[in-house]
């Protein structure tokens, strides 16, 4: 069997001309003030439906003056700015809205011309498996650096698609909120007297049986203390009638 085939490194990533090509991961944190926030969440997946979003996260959040929904959203890069438009249609006033780009075309590049490199080396055992296998120990050892080869290429194809999914579908951070007038937080609950009576005699007995049990555990002191009583009259009349004058 001949020399098994070394890795190549990629070549270099071919430059890429300004504009051209490019992979951008697009982010967007919008917020926006909204007249009613249930009714503009309702809307608002049906805005995520026709433009084939995705609201991978949504979260409501009530304070003491204001109500509001988060969302998270992932939306085609190529209906991101219709979206926009559509979404900022529903505020009556947009707090903020923040967009950032991230420049992955050569890491892009890069995945892909290492996948390649990868696929050429395996390729390249396989032949020489089917070709050139001598005898049993050279057939394993090539059929082991074939299954190394083939985890790195799964591994760099799921990078590639992460990067692919990043690119071709932008997140929009999206919060609306309603401001209300300020109210006082409800309590979570309120203990009713029955209870707390009920709780009162539950803590007595448990102080009563601890206070047996702890008389109990005092048992040896009990013991010399009964056997002191029991022999008192034999000690301190002897104790005073060596300490009686003559």
């Amino acid at each position: 069997m001949q020399e098994a085939p070394q890795t190549a490194e990629p070549s270099a990533p071919p430059k890429q001309k300004q504009g051209e090509g490019l992979k951008i991961i697009r982010t967007i944190d919008l917020r926006l003030q909204v007249e009613k926030v249930a009714e503009s969440t309702q809307r608002i997946q049906n805005l995520a439906s026709t433009f084939k979003a995705d609201i991978t996260h949504l979260e409501e959040v009530n304070t003491n003056y204001s109500i509001s929904t988060n969302f998270i959203i992932r939306v085609p890069s190529d209906d991101l700015e219709r979206l926009l438009e559509a979404l900022e249609t529903e505020a009556t006033f947009v707090h903020h809205k923040r967009m950032s780009t991230e420049d992955v075309t050569l890491q892009y590049v890069d995945v892909e011309s290492r996948l390649q490199t990868k696929k050429t080396v395996r390729d390249r055992y396989l032949e020489l498996l089917r070709t050139k296998a001598g005898n049993l120990e050279e057939v394993l050892a090539a059929e082991e650096k074939i299954r190394v080869v083939q985890e790195e290429i799964e591994a760099t194809e799921a990078k590639l698609r992460q990067l692919q999914d990043r690119i071709q579908r932008s997140t929009i951070h999206l919060e609306i909120y309603e401001q209300i007038q300020y109210r006082e937080q409800p309590k979570a609950y309120e203990i009713s007297f029955w209870s707390r009576l009920s709780k009162s005699f539950s803590v007595g007995w448990e102080i009563f049986l601890n206070l047996i049990l702890g008389v109990i555990r005092l048992w040896p002191i009990w013991i010399l203390l009964a056997l002191f009583w029991g022999f008192r009259k034999r000690i301190f009349p002897r104790w005073r009638n060596k300490n009686k004058p003559d």
